[in-house]
């Protein structure tokens, strides 16, 4: 039988070393979608994108110290 606690610390490292990949692919769908939105010329946005990518950019990089890659 598989040890469960020793599953879940290996599947909570796994989480940490990926969850910086989910807020880079959202920071880079706000950014091109701002861009789309500016090419349009669509002067009143539906939704801020730039705020969003910078938000997923903290995010980004306050979970890039934890790993201590920077």
């Amino acid at each position: 039988m598989v040890d469960l606690e020793s599953t879940m610390v290996k599947l909570d490292r796994q989480v940490q070393i990926w969850s910086p990949a989910s807020h880079a692919f959202w920071l880079v769908w706000g950014i091109v979608q701002a861009r789309d939105d500016l090419e349009n010329d669509i002067e009143t946005p539906e939704f801020d994108y730039i705020a969003y990518a910078r938000c997923r950019l903290a995010c980004f990089c306050q979970e890039l110290r934890k790993l201590g890659v920077l």
